[in-house]
């Protein structure tokens, strides 16, 4: 999509530090994900300039809203105009740089 727009920078940022690891160090040739991180690298050459990060979960609130929803909606590449409804409220969070804390249960 951002080859696509003529987009000439780009920012991908992932809540799985062994993706992000694998995406920027390679995978062997027999890796089971070698084919899909081949391609997903081939299109970032594409680009001026991109770059991958890990970013935790409370971070990037609406990826972890819009990958939760994604369970119940049909298969397939899904493009928004506008952020559905139940993103707003953490868009707008994303967009401040809100902190979000995270409940850890201690054993006592």
């Amino acid at each position: 999509m951002a080859y696509t727009s003529q987009c000439t920078s780009l920012l991908i940022e992932s809540d799985s530090n062994v993706i992000v690891q694998m995406l920027k160090k390679g995978v062997d040739d027999l890796h089971p994900l070698y084919s899909v991180l081949g391609r997903c690298k081939f299109l970032m050459d594409k680009l001026f300039m991109c770059d991958v990060s890990h970013v935790h979960r409370e971070i990037n609130m609406v990826a972890n809203i819009l990958s939760k929803s994604r369970l119940s909606s049909e298969f397939g590449v899904q493009y928004f105009q506008q952020p559905p409804p139940q993103v707003v409220n953490a868009a707008l969070d994303d967009l401040c740089d809100t902190a979000k804390f995270k409940n850890v249960a201690r054993a006592i």
